[in-house]
Parts: structure tokens; C-alpha cells; sequence
């Protein structure tokens, strides 16, 4: 699997999600793709929660 990273979405405004890709061998597609925590309403927010799940995987 990748490290956890933010992407962004317009919906409206910019939101921010976590995801990391499943099959990094693979192409992404939703399919290949895990999400976590759900919406963030800044790109920092979603950025401090990848890097404490980032800490955690590689513990």
C-alpha cells in the first residue's frame, strides 16, 4: 500500500480527503483506492491527520 496523502474535490467548495492507494502496481481507480477520516474543510487539517496515519503505519 501507499504512505496516506490528501486529495482535494470541489463539491461546491474544496474538501480534502485522505487516501492511500491500495495496489500501488495497479492504476488508481476507486476500486483501488482506501479513504479515512472522511471530509476535511482545510488541505492542513487533512495533511495532519495523513501524516499521524502515515506515523502509525510505520510504526
Amino acid at each position: 500500500m501507499s504512505e496516506w496523502k490528501v486529495t482535494t474535490n470541489y463539491i461546491g467548495r474544496n474538501v480534502y480527503q485522505v487516501l492511500r492507494i491500495k495496489d500501488i502496481n495497479s492504476p488508481m481507480h476507486s476500486g483501488n483506492v482506501e479513504y479515512s477520516g472522511g471530509l476535511f474543510d482545510t488541505y492542513q487539517e487533512a495533511q495532519d491527520y495523513a501524516n499521524k496515519l502515515n506515523e502509525e503505519q510505520g510504526e
